[in-house]
């Protein structure tokens, strides 16, 4: 019997060390995955404030290039050769800020952090822009660029920015490697279609392949290739590209026959669930304001007008300068016009560039540059814009009126300009800065658009005020828009003046806006009037 007591003696101590042993282990596992979801929080944290920092940095540096090529333009240097060197600088900043968010993005699907705005997307429509966007790339590299979409590819519930970046990231690759090979070699052949309750998409480059070994590491963070060699990047791409895929619940899959034989990657995304289905409302290609990529060897700021071939049986001419449909340009050319003068109300034209408006419409600045090719022409846009305003709004005015003493049509007239600040701040600017540096397509357009909205209103005028003899009531607008340039630079002067005429000796020099501007025009009515009965 004592054995028997012993050995149980011995096996209760045994147990009792061994869940101490197991409670000790537990707890350092415990500490060690606290210590290590710490460290990876704070390291998310960290490379998200580096990234904010270089962001804030990179505003600056842009704003400080446009300011510099105004400079530069006002100078008289050589548009041309200005633009040149703009472009490369902003090509090289663009190629940083999408290092970085790489980097942060990485960082998020570490932590599972990583999180999805999803909605129904057309892929196929998805597909297209993105393909769009690198035809220039595959012209400029001697790549045949074919895509095949199936009719009717049924719309998928996802994250369209996100998706937009796994599209982008897969032909990128498929361009880049393909560039190694000969001229006479190089294609990349995309098609999409469903395969029962999947959509699939295929992209099959003529690059130079990968072997087993490549293939198995396919994927892993800052993993790169000897094929690699002579190409950008970190070797992020894929990682993130398959981690967003894997959110999605989809899978992406590489496979090549070997070195010198290509690679083939398949894209498998799930169709929505029959509740998602019904949802009503599909997301469009453009609705995440999709930002064209640079790419070294395209000037997406100059004029391309080559045909790529055939997307879907459609001609896709000048691809690289047209959204996929004029009413999603339109929409987008419509964003960027409120941005900028949204901007100019808050500030002032000096401080509105083309890399500031260009972060707040969520576009880069490349992008813009399809809709203007600098920042005069976009505000020669707004000018116009707002001048239409203005024509369509004195008209009515005057419209009702019938024939009425001349200082209620020119308490209408400077009342309707003093309730405009952006538009007499804009017309103050109109021939000593924006009409530089624009097209003559742009302001023959404009002067037309002007002549009309002068001819139109002029006509009310003189029926409102009969001695006016007949095509002088344009005249007179004219010469309000003369008189309004200088009483607007007058009492809109400098900071350095502004508190100088703040002295009492000076307040003969101080003008009020509002007043001068109505006397003025009833003087110059008046004249005009008077002349004409002479």
């Amino acid at each position: 019997m004592a054995p028997i007591m012993v050995a149980a003696w011995l096996l209760s101590v045994a147990l009792r060390q061994l869940a101490t042993m197991n409670q000790d282990l537990d707890q350092q596992v415990s500490k060690r995955t606290e210590d290590l979801n710490r460290i990876m929080v704070l390291r998310e944290k960290e490379i998200t404030a580096v990234v904010h920092d270089i962001n804030n940095r990179m505003m600056v540096a842009r704003a400080t290039i446009d300011e510099l090529s105004t400079t530069a333009l006002i100078s008289g240097a050589v548009p041309d050769a200005l633009n040149e060197s703009e472009r490369r600088v902003n090509a090289a900043m663009d190629a940083v800020s999408y290092l970085i968010e790489d980097m942060r993005t990485a960082v998020l699907l570490d932590n599972d952090a990583l999180k999805l705005h999803c909605g129904r997307v057309d892929l196929a429509d998805l597909l297209r822009a993105v393909v769009d966007q690198f035809s220039a790339v595959a012209l400029l590299d001697g790549c045949d660029l074919s895509v095949d979409i199936a009719d009717q590819v049924p719309a998928i519930w996802a994250d369209v920015m996100r998706l937009d970046r796994v599209l982008a990231n897969l032909l990128d690759n498929a361009l880049k490697y393909t560039r190694r090979m000969p001229r006479n070699q190089r294609s990349v052949r995309i098609s999409l279609c469903q395969q029962g309750d999947s959509v699939v998409l295929v992209i099959a480059d003529s690059g130079p392949g990968l072997d087993d070994q490549a293939l198995a590491l396919l994927g892993r963070p800052f993993t790169r290739f000897a094929s690699a060699r002579g190409t950008d990047g970190m070797g992020v791409g894929i990682y993130i590209t398959r981690g967003i895929v894997e959110l999605h619940h989809g899978s992406l899959n590489y496979a090549s026959d070997g070195p010198g034989f290509g690679t083939t990657v398949t894209l498998t995304l799930p169709l929505p669930a029959p509740a998602q289905s019904t949802t009503e409302g599909t997301i469009p290609a453009c609705a995440h304001r999709l930002r064209l990529r640079r790419h070294p060897l395209v000037d997406v700021g100059t004029s391309v007008s080559y045909d790529t071939g055939m997307i879907d049986g459609e001609p896709q001419v000048g691809a690289a300068r047209r959204a996929m449909r004029d009413e999603q340009k339109q929409a987008r050319r419509e964003a960027i016009l409120a941005t900028a003068w949204h901007m100019f109300e808050a500030g002032n034209y000096r401080d509105v560039t083309m890399a500031a408006v260009a972060t707040q419409v969520g576009l880069a600045k490349g992008t813009l540059y399809l809709y203007f090719d600098t920042k005069e022409e976009l505000f020669l846009a707004l000018t116009e814009a707002q001048l239409r305003s203005w024509f369509a709004a004195i008209y009515t005015q005057l419209a009702a009126l019938g024939p009425v003493p001349t200082a209620e049509v020119a308490a209408i007239l400077a009342r309707s300009l003093v309730e405009r600040p952006g538009l007499t701040r804009l017309l103050a600017l109109l021939h000593g800065v924006l009409e530089h540096n624009v097209t003559l397509v742009s302001t023959l357009a404009f002067k037309r658009m002007l002549l009309a909205g002068l001819t139109t209103v002029g006509a009310q005028i003189e029926r409102c005020l009969p001695a006016f003899a007949p095509a002088t009531g344009s005249q007179a607008l004219l010469r309000i828009h003369a008189s309004l340039i200088g009483l607007r630079h007058l009492t809109d002067p400098a900071p350095v003046a502004q508190e100088a005429l703040s002295a009492a000796d000076l307040a003969a020099l101080q003008i009020d806006f509002a007043t001068e501007l109505q006397l003025t025009i009833e003087a110059l009515l008046i004249g005009m009037q008077k002349m004409n009965t002479t």
